[in-house]
């Protein structure tokens, strides 16, 4: 469900669960997990790529996994993001469907995005009963700006990518041959920088983001507390019946 691949400077990361819409889990984050840490203690890995199979880059996290509203210090996903915010290296997306959930917040952690324009972004956490994750309750508005942050977060409006093309997408393209062209310019660029500066250099500019970890902690105490009420189990079980009775239609 997630494939992995190794070159010499890079570690890609690809959401390979397409009849799910690359909705994630445990097993999934896991894997993620892993390979960040790899990348982290390699000698030669410059950056990791997060890529995708199917329509959509990511529906978020697997409803199902809701159900048991285990969300301690240890579940899969704390343990994931905790990687993810502190990764060496360069991260970047390349995203041609819908990113939903984690699948949008993931990427403000991205160094780099490139993107099919037809993109779309949404955090439907409010509707499903939940909150914000991924440190997005601060980082959006830094990202996005007021307006967009809150139509996403609070009203968990689809925003589309070129709407907020200059605040997260290092390019937004037309077609494939753009896309493609694109992700090579960018691997390319990256192969060509000396590992000891690239490092140094993405240090240097995540000095603000030292809290980061703490904004994550509140977050998961607040979305634990919140999948434990009946209101929020009640809305994930509706939910699920309807993706069911949609899938077999």
């Amino acid at each position: 469900m997630i494939k992995l691949e190794w070159s010499e400077e890079f570690c890609t990361i690809t959401f390979d669960r397409p009849h799910k819409r690359n909705a994630l889990t445990s097993d999934m984050y896991r894997t993620m997990t892993k390979a960040l840490q790899d990348a982290a203690a390699s000698l030669t890995i410059k950056a990791v790529i997060f890529r995708h199979e199917g329509d959509f880059f990511c529906a978020g996290h697997d409803l199902e996994g809701f159900l048991q509203h285990d969300f301690d210090e240890s579940h899969p996903l704390i343990l994931f993001l905790k990687e993810l915010i502190k990764c060496p290296k360069y991260m970047f997306a390349a995203l041609e469907g819908p990113a939903i959930g984690i699948g949008a917040t993931l990427l403000c952690h991205c160094d780099f995005v490139i993107a099919r324009e037809t993109v779309t972004l949404q955090t439907p956490f409010v509707h499903l009963g939940v909150c914000p994750e991924a440190a997005s309750s601060q980082l959006f508005e830094r990202i996005f700006g007021r307006n967009i942050a809150r139509q996403m977060l609070l009203l968990g409006r689809e925003i589309k990518i070129t709407d907020i093309a200059d605040r997260l997408a290092t390019e937004v393209c037309t077609d494939d041959n753009h896309f493609f062209s694109a992700l090579e310019r960018l691997v390319t660029e990256i192969k060509s920088l000396p590992l000891h500066s690239l490092l140094v250099a993405k240090d240097l500019m995540r000095d603000f983001d030292d809290n980061l970890e703490r904004i994550i902690e509140r977050e998961n105490k607040t979305f634990k507390a919140l999948l434990a009420t009946e209101e929020t189990q009640a809305i994930i079980r509706e939910k699920l019946i309807s993706i069911s009775k949609k899938n077999t239609r």
